[in-house]
């Protein structure tokens, strides 16, 4: 644990106004932080102040020296780092002592589960999704070929040839041949779990090599078969298709489904966000109005979230400017601004405030409420739905691959 200068003068400080500390302990006898009841923060003058605090947060600790040595010190029978605060905690306690927390440290506790649990928790859901599909595959094809061990206990030239065999021998499930990058995703997947599972190689060290020859070899193999040609690439929307859409009244002001589409047509068009978790993850107060300075109105994607392409990862990859809709007062159907004022009219008061989702579900019921939508967000699953709905009747329902992204 490394604190940084002046972490101790709080707490001594502290120490110096009171003759001991008492708390508490959570039942199931792990760690966690809470929310700070409100009857403690009410008798705080600000949040610098102390509060009493269930247990011992364990890393940062500072306790008078007759006190400590009074209720037992530490227990030198715990030899496993992790429930020594417990300890020391509960005779706190029954010694009738008190613990507070003073949110002065720069560094929390963090322990090796934290870190795991983080990265499985932050990892991309798609990319996990993947990798659990890609090594399922995999190891069936290892049981096929009744080899049962898990691979990542293999040496790295047994496994080579077992993934080298992978490449030649996989195929989909209606028989046909996998694209180029397919099969490199496959090694992908195998490579992220040979990582977590700390395995001592990578597929760029040269026990690999017969496996990156196979792999090279197979895919130019698929491309000259006319593999790789891209067949289900994404089909631009074109004007005469959003006129077409315009027509049909699946976009405009003219009823809760046709401004909801045109709300997520412009956060995709406009502001070049994802059709689908960016989209349900946005919130009201990510999208402020503002006014230009010659007086022309527009509304502004101001806080930029994770997304598939900006994942966070590099601090640098920000957008320059950030993303603007212009008003177009001489066509009011089809003026993302005025869009915007109908739908923040149509909202429920109570879903005007910043943290609340962004699109709303459809209020089927609006004759009793007067509000075109309800109190709760719209589903992931509708908001994927959205350009499919969009097609729905047009002379394109069939394209399936058609985006709104130009």
């Amino acid at each position: 644990m490394e604190v940084c200068e002046g972490w101790a003068e709080p707490l001594l400080e502290r120490i110096k106004t009171r003759s001991s500390c008492r708390g508490g302990f959570r039942w199931d006898m792990r760690y966690a932080w809470f929310p700070l009841p409100p009857y403690l923060n009410q008798f705080r003058g600000s949040d610098w102040e102390p509060f009493p605090t269930p247990v011992l947060q364990g890393s940062c600790t500072a306790v008078r020296k007759s006190f400590f040595n009074a209720v037992g010190r530490f227990d030198p029978g715990l030899e496993i780092l992790g429930d020594e605060h417990f300890d020391l905690s509960f005779n706190v306690w029954i010694t009738g002592g008190r613990i507070e927390t003073k949110e002065n440290s720069r560094f929390a506790k963090v322990t090796v589960e934290d870190v795991d649990q983080f990265l499985d928790t932050e990892v991309n859901q798609n990319t996990k999704r993947k990798t659990e599909q890609n090594v399922r595959v995999f190891q069936e094809f290892l049981e096929a070929n009744l080899e049962f061990r898990e691979f990542t206990v293999k040496p790295p030239t047994e496994l080579s040839n077992y993934l080298s065999m992978f490449i030649l021998s996989v195929k989909m499930k209606d028989g046909g041949e996998y694209e180029p990058s397919s099969l490199w995703s496959f090694i992908s997947s195998i490579q992220r779990v040979m990582k977590k599972k700390g395995y001592n190689k990578t597929i760029d060290d040269v026990e690999f090599s017969k496996m990156k020859e196979t792999l090279t070899l197979k895919q130019k193999s698929l491309k000259s078969q006319g593999k790789w040609n891209k067949p289900k690439a994404a089909v631009e929307l074109s004007d005469a298709n959003i006129e077409e859409m315009n027509a049909l009244d699946k976009l405009g002001p003219q009823n809760p489904q046709s401004l909801l589409h045109s709300m997520w047509f412009i956060c995709t068009m406009h502001f070049g966000m994802q059709t689908g978790n960016e989209c349900h993850n946005l919130t009201w107060g990510d999208v402020v109005l503002l006014t230009d300075d010659d007086g022309t109105e527009y509304f502004q994607y101001d806080s930029e979230r994770q997304t598939k392409t900006r994942t966070g990862a590099d601090a640098r990859n920000m957008r320059d400017t950030k993303p603007r809709a212009y008003a177009i007062p001489q066509t009011p159907e089809k003026d993302p601004v005025a869009l915007y004022k109908l739908y923040r009219e149509k909202r429920p008061d109570a879903m005007l405030s910043g943290d609340t989702p962004f699109f709303l579900a459809i209020n089927y019921q609006k004759q009793k409420s007067g509000s075109w939508f309800e109190k709760n967000a719209m589903g992931i699953n509708t908001i994927y739905d959205i350009m499919k709905d969009m097609k729905s009747g047009t002379t394109f329902e069939q394209n399936e691959r058609i985006t709104p992204f130009r």
